[in-house]
């Protein structure tokens, strides 16, 4: 049976097998997640590095013998870049998304060596039969992914919690400042005992 070389160049795959639409789906999806969680990964490691090197900044402006208020100035600037970075990373789930699209590819690449080996659940290698059976399992392993990636965006689309007023982490905070006076209840009338009339002279 002619063959060509399969496009990792490791096995010959079948011109029939490489024409089905289970295998064109596959090497489709492949190249989705390959791409799409390579994208995810250097945005997250460009704004985790951008983050570490304006924190590095800050001390050696504080010993570079700046002006006051140009160091207040950059400090304050380099401050608010780190956080609206890192409120980029938590919009955006870079991190997650990466693992996730990371973890989805490689279960694809495991299912498409297994069919091209022949071993189980694939005995045989590529047949009618089989490329049947790996339609079904990565359309669900793509459908659990699609599930986890809408779960990952209601995640960080939820709203935060309420913080507490400041008075009152202000009020909790405190420290107490000498004695503290405890006031008694006040007894009710039945509570209160009778007074002995005093004695006549």
């Amino acid at each position: 049976m002619a063959s060509q070389t399969d496009s990792a160049g490791a096995f010959q795959v079948p011109p029939e097998v490489a024409r089905h639409p289970t295998w064109l789906r596959l090497e489709d999806q492949l190249r989705y997640y390959s791409r799409t969680c390579g994208n995810y990964r250097r945005r997250y490691q460009f704004a985790k590095v951008l983050q570490i090197l304006l924190g590095a900044a800050i001390p050696v402006l504080a010993v570079s013998g700046l002006p006051d208020p140009d160091f207040k100035r950059l400090s304050a600037l380099f401050g608010a870049s780190i956080a609206a970075l890192e409120g980029l990373i938590q919009l955006f789930q870079w991190h997650a998304l990466w693992l996730q699209y990371r973890d989805t590819s490689e279960q694809l690449k495991r299912e498409k060596w297994l069919m091209l080996a022949g071993a189980e659940p694939y005995t045989g290698g590529p047949t009618s039969a089989t490329l049947t059976l790996l339609a079904a399992r990565i359309e669900a392993l793509m459908s659990t992914e699609h599930d986890a990636w809408v779960g990952t965006l209601k995640q960080a689309a939820a709203p935060a919690p309420v913080a507490a007023p400041v008075t009152a982490l202000v009020a909790a905070s405190a420290p107490t400042i000498g004695p503290t006076l405890t006031l008694a209840p006040t007894p009710s009338p039945a509570q209160t005992p009778a007074l002995a009339p005093a004695a006549k002279g």
